[in-house]
């Protein structure tokens, strides 16, 4: 079965068995370092990521399954040059409880690079980096086809900047973009009897 991918390149996933696939301990760390490193035997992988061989070939055979991951000969790819989770309304429940706990995992890495980035990065900046920085947080109000109109175009403000092909420009700075959207409880909704 192929995989869905956006203008950017991106793995747009959506389907149960590879929510559940990228939730497993090492499946998404596995996955993001087979895109970043292209053609690459099990072994090298597994020495790549600090993961015993066993739990690699098995997350593996659990990608391809799913299509996120391809064989040829001895040596693994995968598809696009990065993901996009999108939690389809009919998505069953162990694909529901698969993308909380991807979330979970992918959330608590951004945290721990904004950490990394304020007590190492933040400290030894130029005047012009620190005015290039930035953080927001806003509480809004929207629907969710606002929601998702919102996140549409928030992803083609970015695609322009996103093209692995595009030369840099003299003066390009790269820059790690790190956007969560949390629904908030209502306040106004009363659960109590």
């Amino acid at each position: 079965m192929g995989v869905e991918l956006n203008a950017a390149g991106d793995v747009i996933v959506s389907r149960s068995d590879q929510l559940q696939a990228l939730a497993e301990p090492a499946g998404l760390r596995v996955f993001d370092a087979l895109q970043r490193t292209g053609p690459v035997a099990a072994s090298e992988l597994a020495s790549n990521v600090e993961l015993d061989n066993g739990l690699v070939e098995a997350t593996l055979k659990r990608l391809l399954a799913a299509g996120l991951a391809d064989r040829n000969g001895d040596r693994w790819t995968a598809p696009g040059s990065g993901m996009l989770i999108s939690i389809p309304a009919d998505l069953d429940e162990p694909g529901l409880r698969a993308g909380r706990s991807l979330y979970r995992t992918m959330i608590e890495q951004n945290l721990q690079r904004v950490i990394g980035w304020v007590s190492e990065d933040l400290g030894s900046m130029s005047g012009a980096q620190l005015r290039s920085s930035g953080a927001t947080s806003a509480t809004v109000r929207m629907t969710e086809d606002e929601i998702d109109n919102f996140q549409q175009q928030v992803d083609q403000l970015l695609l322009p900047y996103l093209d692995s092909r595009r030369e840099p420009a003299d003066g390009t700075s790269s820059l790690r973009l790190s956007l969560f959207v949390m629904p908030q409880p209502d306040p106004r909704a009363d659960d109590t009897p």
